[in-house]
């Protein structure tokens, strides 16, 4: 089942991941995304816009793998998106073994019990490292986990994205969302030298 409600599909613009494939995990072979080491984090959170926003904003500057744990709606369907911006679908049954066939250095979780319910911690917590970031505030989530993954002005520009965006994961008015994806994209792209004089 691909994801597609609004509210995701806004958050996607950090990264552009469309969810191009979605595959069961049992085709999926994680460790194939890593082959000559293995991911330095997992990042996890739950599949809402602030969390969202800020784990693809992770893993545009990182690379690593994000987690999305189950919201009401989605009831025990979990999503992975990979390096490769694919993503696949996993069971709730199947969450603990996937992490510890993944088996990062560590694993972030991100927000309180709300984003990052202490059950998913805990069910990993023995053998690998887990690094809960927990706050109400994300701009406050976005500069510990910048701090942690050496990522420079984390949390100014979460919170430069998400201020595009009013309560309910809508664009305000006045930033179009086709205008915000082609500025982000501008701002991402190489920057060309200036052509020399001959």
């Amino acid at each position: 089942m691909m994801i597609t409600t609004r509210r995701l599909a806004l958050a996607v613009l950090v990264t552009l991941s469309a969810f191009a494939v979605t595959t069961q995990a049992s085709w999926y072979n994680p460790v194939s995304w890593f082959a000559k080491e293995k991911p330095y984090a997992l990042i996890v959170t739950t599949n809402y816009l602030q969390s969202r926003l800020l784990a693809e904003l992770i893993q545009h500057h990182t690379g690593q793998p994000v987690l999305l744990l189950p919201t009401g709606k989605e009831k025990s369907s979990i999503y992975v998106i990979g390096p490769d911006q694919k993503s696949f679908e996993l069971k709730d049954s199947e969450y603990k073994s996937f992490v510890e066939t993944l088996h990062p250095q560590t694993v972030v979780f991100l927000g309180n019990e709300t984003y990052a319910p202490q059950e998913y911690v805990d069910q990993v917590k023995e053998g690998l490292t887990v690094t809960p970031i927990r706050n109400d505030d994300w701009v406050k989530i976005a500069k510990s986990a910048g701090d942690l993954l050496k990522i420079d002005g984390l949390g100014e520009e979460y919170q430069e994205y998400l201020d595009k965006f009013d309560y309910k994961g809508r664009v305000i008015s006045g930033k179009d969302l086709d205008q915000v994806m082609q500025d982000w994209n501008k701002d991402q792209a190489p920057k060309k030298k200036p052509a020399t004089k001959k």
